[in-house]
């Protein structure tokens, strides 16, 4: 369960750093790189959201998986 939850954190982050940097940069206009820097901050932060609602998930998923088995093994 470990490596899978490991596996699962590390393709989270992947996704969050890729949403990071596919921000479109290009634009020589003043007022464009503007919103093209406020854009930037907004995918840093969706990106942090989706890092912290999959770790959200990860640990609801395990406690669940504990709290079955415990009300397996006391009977």
């Amino acid at each position: 369960m470990a490596t899978t939850t490991f596996g699962i954190v590390e393709a989270a982050a992947a996704i969050a750093a890729e949403r990071t940097h596919a921000v479109d940069d290009r634009v020589d206009d003043g007022v464009a790189r503007e919103i093209s820097g406020w854009r930037r901050r907004s995918a840093w932060l969706l990106a942090q959201l989706d890092f912290e609602f999959s770790l959200w998930i990860i640990g609801k998923f395990t406690q669940r998986h504990y709290n079955i088995r415990r009300k397996l093994i006391e009977g």
